[in-house]
């Protein structure tokens, strides 16, 4: 059982492991093949990397802009609460307003709902 070191079209058959050797009869490993796999291998890790740095910069992105529309909320938040504090100080000084009119009244007041 003579094993050869190359095939036809000049690829490597290691000793005992080519598929020129009639007792193994497996094929050699085609260099041309294994830089394609290797440069196709590349191109999806460099395509999948880039996927990768989109969607972050995509997550970033709503992140900051989640960011900002919370901070306007916050904003309005504030200012809607300084008006119903301002409106309730109003009111009570309304409220003590007609109770000093009330109390200042020599005689009583009779209110009657039409129901």
């Amino acid at each position: 059982m003579d094993c050869q070191k190359t095939d036809d079209v000049g690829r490597y058959s290691p000793p005992g492991h080519g598929f020129l050797c009639s007792h193994w009869r497996r094929e050699t490993i085609d260099i041309p093949f294994l830089v394609r796999i290797l440069l196709w291998y590349q191109l999806v890790q460099t395509a999948e990397s880039q996927l990768l740095k989109n969607a972050f910069h995509e997550f970033v992105r709503a992140s900051d802009s989640l960011t900002n529309y919370y901070l306007s909320l916050e904003s309005r938040i504030n200012e809607l609460n300084k008006e119903i504090n301002e409106k309730n100080k109003e009111l009570e000084k309304s409220r003590e307003y007609f109770y000093n009119i009330l109390n200042s009244l020599p005689v009583g007041v009779v209110v009657c709902d039409d129901e």
